[in-house]
């Protein structure tokens, strides 16, 4: 109970400081949606104040945080100074190609990375290359290789804009799983209890999967956790690079166009999205291993 406890408190206070962080940076910056949409648009400087006063942005910023803050712990994110929509529906409309993305890629990942991981730690170098490759190399430059790739060798048609970019973010959440387990299976595969297993004439599968496996793979959940967080909500570059509608895209026009509620909302949600992940993950953590119920 005291555990769980701990992890709410600790839930609520990321998603706070995350949101907090959000408001007061956004606001660093000179402008608004409001201001620049009424002046592209010729409105006089008379407008453009009435406007504000009815969105509540002449208001000191203190009190236009603790609007948010209330809205907030209401479920109300406010409403897109672009546009003037809701924007828990701007928000939602965008997710459905995002989650698409990014748990077909975790599926990628996960199944490569621990593929990558077992191989690379039993000492298989292009194992080792190619873990290297994914956490070296930028992933706007493995979508620019892909793309250039898929335009030479006219590769297009069905399903080819969700495989493309599944295969980018599914090869570079891969690296990171695949370099943690990489060293627990070096380090359990010395282990006493393993030396046994094969003294005793087991086949090498099962002293890999019955006695390497079941121990290495206990830090790599965290992993899984932080890329599936990483997935949800860093699809920026892979979105804007493959022309696919999502939270991604939507973040950085709302970012440029400086329609700050949407972009609040938007890390509100990775902020939950992470705290969610992270708790399920202590979840599969602990059931795993009976040490960290003590």
């Amino acid at each position: 109970m005291n555990h769980f406890v701990r992890q709410l408190a600790s839930a609520v206070m990321v998603i706070w400081l995350a949101a907090t962080l959000a408001f007061f940076a956004l606001r660093v910056l000179p402008g608004d949606a409001l201001e620049a949409q009424l002046l592209d648009s010729g409105a006089s400087a008379e407008v453009i104040e009435q406007r504000r006063v009815q969105l509540g942005l002449n208001i000191p910023l203190i009190e236009q945080y603790g609007r948010f803050i209330g809205g907030l712990l209401r479920g109300d994110l406010g409403y897109s100074l672009l546009n003037g929509e809701p924007v828990t529906e701007t928000i939602l409309v965008r997710l459905a190609p995002t989650v698409t993305l990014a748990v077909n890629a975790l599926v990628v990942a996960t199944i490569s990375g621990i593929g990558l991981g077992v191989s690379a730690g039993l000492g298989t170098e292009i194992a080792k290359n190619v873990i290297s490759l994914s956490l070296s190399m930028p992933i706007y430059w493995t979508g620019t290789l892909v793309i250039y790739a898929a335009s030479a060798l006219s590769i297009a048609g069905e399903g080819s804009e969700t495989i493309l970019p599944v295969a980018v973010l599914g090869f570079h959440a891969a690296g990171a799983i695949a370099w943690v387990l990489q060293g627990q299976v070096s380090e359990v595969a010395r282990a006493d209890y393993v030396r046994t297993a094969r003294a005793k004439g087991l086949h090498e599968h099962i002293v890999i999967g019955r006695h390497v496996l079941r121990v290495a793979l206990l830090p790599v959940v965290s992993v899984i956790a932080l890329q599936a967080g990483f997935l949800l909500t860093g699809t920026v570059i892979t979105e804007s690079l493959f022309a696919r509608p999502g939270i991604g895209r939507l973040l950085v026009e709302r970012t440029l166009g400086q329609d700050y509620p949407v972009v609040q909302g938007i890390v509100v949600l990775a902020a939950v999205a992470y705290t969610l992940v992270n708790t399920a993950a202590d979840g599969v953590q602990r059931a795993l291993d009976p040490r960290l119920r003590a």
